[in-house]
């Protein structure tokens, strides 16, 4: 992404994911066409982190919380070595889930 995050692709909606502490990543929110958006609520993005090994599968949920800034959110927990992340968006009874590697 343009902050130097993982760009993760919805129908509708583009996050940038970027890593802002060793255990936290604030989620940046866009429309599909790059114009800044409203936040969806907390309890509608479901962000993971998976570890690398795939025997393990190391899924780790993180908390979502609202950002410092206007259209983001915070996600923390456990995130240590995670390599892929994965985002669900939930609107009108429907979810969309994409996977991207994270960038550090």
């Amino acid at each position: 992404g343009s902050s130097g995050g993982s760009l993760v692709r919805f129908q509708t909606t583009q996050v940038e994911a970027k890593l802002i502490a060793p255990d936290a990543f604030e989620l940046r929110f866009a429309t599909a066409q790059g114009a800044p958006m409203t936040t969806p609520a907390p309890e509608n993005v479901v962000m993971q982190a998976i570890g690398p090994k795939a025997e393990d599968y190391q899924i780790r949920n993180l908390a979502t919380r609202a950002g410092d800034q206007p259209a983001t959110l915070i996600a923390t927990g456990k995130i240590k070595d995670a390599t892929y992340l994965r985002l669900t968006l939930k609107t009108a009874g429907d979810a969309e889930v994409r996977s991207v590697p994270v960038v550090r």
